[in-house]
């Protein structure tokens, strides 16, 4: 998911991680970019991921995606609710973000940097 963003929308990696499902219009197939997420290290070196802001006024931006992505986009969030159904008290949940490119994606991202 995380490259199918990247490659249709042109989105660097801080904003695909930072994406989430309140950026995304299925009516008028479009994303709103809004944040991004960075990787700030604690004191022990690890890297807390957190959104932060783009970093200049045209980082805000709305980009048109076409039927391709859009069924992606659609599946995806399918998977994820049904997750959330399926695991329900276990199912790791975000109480201030929706992302669409949950943890996993963020955590193997860290890995290759």
């Amino acid at each position: 998911m995380l490259l199918n963003l990247h490659f249709h929308c042109g989105l660097r990696v801080g904003g695909v991680c930072g994406l989430e499902w309140k950026h995304i219009n299925f009516e008028e197939m479009t994303l709103e970019v809004e944040q991004q997420l960075v990787g700030i290290k604690d004191e022990n070196g690890k890297a807390q991921w957190q959104p932060r802001p783009p970093k200049s006024k045209a980082g805000y931006r709305t980009i048109p995606f076409g039927n391709m992505l859009a069924e992606m986009l659609k599946r995806i969030k399918k998977a994820q609710i049904e997750n959330r159904l399926k695991y329900s008290k276990f199912y790791q949940k975000d109480s201030e973000h929706d992302y669409v490119c949950k943890k996993k994606w963020r955590t193997l991202y860290a890995k290759c940097n």
